[in-house]
């Protein structure tokens, strides 16, 4: 079962792929670099899918497949949330 930890993670390691530093991101991104440290580290989620899809585009995933992957394990994640 899939955790906010690994959608985090997921995040992270396209972030260093695109070789930008936290800060940088962040800043792209127009989110708190506080915010966003919890979130690649699993701590808390991701606001919603439109913020998915906006990590997506700021990554520069070309594809709809690649973005897709990245909606689909939000989703996965979502979906064993305990209420």
């Amino acid at each position: 079962m899939k955790t906010w930890a690994d959608f985090g993670a997921r995040v992270k390691e396209l972030r260093l792929a695109s070789e930008r530093s936290l800060r940088v991101f962040c800043l792209e991104l127009g989110v708190s670099v506080v915010r966003w440290s919890l979130m690649e580290r699993g701590v808390c989620p991701p606001s919603g899918p439109i913020v998915v899809a906006c990590i997506a585009e700021c990554l520069g995933l070309d594809t709809e497949a690649d973005k897709e992957i990245l909606m689909d394990l939000y989703e996965e994640v979502k979906a064993n949330e305990r209420p």
